[in-house]
Parts: structure tokens; sequence; C-alpha cells
């Protein structure tokens, strides 16, 4: 493909015409006609690779599009919130909100938004209603309310003989 865009340019054809002969995009012609356009695509993606926002929308978690996967309803979810004001809430305090832990944004593997009330139980993917935990304890919670994730893991530690009070 490259050569045939690179042969029609040379012949004098226009971005127009070579797109209406080979039926590619005018951003591929541009990027093997123009003068650096490979080098600097290539800085654009590295530089966005680097950034926040970059990991945060190659992250698939981060977002719940399609809701309802665990009945099957599958309905379409329209945010109300940008992705900005989604990395502003996280930069303000980045720790799990179940744990306390400290999080590093920039080890997407190790962390999870979760809605704080599930979905399944009447949440909303309203930005009030997601909250940053670590990857095991949101695993851990699964579609549980927070109430009901705090009685599970007083129940665990008294089975275990431990004494749990709240400080």
């Amino acid at each position: 493909m490259k050569d045939k865009i690179i042969q029609l340019h040379n012949e004098g054809k226009s971005y127009r015409e070579i797109q209406k002969i080979l039926g590619c995009s005018r951003g591929t012609i541009s990027y093997h006609c123009g003068l650096g356009q490979k080098e600097k695509t290539k800085n654009r993606r590295r530089s966005y690779k680097k950034t926040l926002l970059g990991i945060l929308k190659r992250k698939k978690d981060n977002f719940s599009f399609a809701n309802g996967r665990q009945t099957g309803l599958k309905k379409r979810v329209h945010l109300t919130f940008s992705s900005k004001e989604f990395i502003d809430k996280l930069q303000q305090n980045p720790v799990c909100y179940l744990t306390g832990r400290s999080i590093d944004l920039w080890r997407p593997k190790t962390y999870q938004c979760d809605h704080i009330i599930p979905i399944v139980k009447g949440g909303t993917c309203s930005l009030d209603n997601l909250g940053l935990s670590c990857r095991n304890a949101n695993m851990a919670k699964a579609d549980m309310t927070h109430s009901e994730f705090l009685e599970l893991c007083k129940e665990v530690l008294t089975h275990y003989g431990f004494k749990v009070e709240r400080t």
C-alpha cells in the first residue's frame, strides 16, 4: 500500500484522487507522503501512552459502559462526567476507599474503579458513586455494598477468633 501511495503521489495525484483510487483514508496517505508525519505520529503515540489519561483510556475496567453483565441486561450507560473530571477526582486522593492503601496511578493493573453502590443494587454511573480501590479489595467486594462488605469482613475475622471493634 505504501509503495502505491508514494507512486501515485509522485505522479502528481492529489490526496483525494489517491483516496478514490486506493480506497484508503487521507490520514493514511498523509502518513506516507507528508514530511516527518511518521515521526510525528510515533512521538504523539509515545507521549500519549505516558500520560495518565492515556493509561486510563487503555485500562478497560475504569468505566462500565455496558452494565448488567451479571444479569445479562447489557444496557448502554451514558456517563454524566468527562474523563478530565474523573482524573481530577483520582488525583485528589489516590488511596483505596476500602483498605486505605496508597495507589500508584501509573500502575493501572493494581487498581480498579468500583461502583460504591453496585449497579445491580440501584447504583449509578455517576462520579459520586465511583471509588478507587485496590484490585484485590474490589474483587473481594464483588457486588456487595460497602456495609455488606464490612459485615462480611467482620464475620470472617470473628470466625478466626479476632475481636472487631470500631474505633
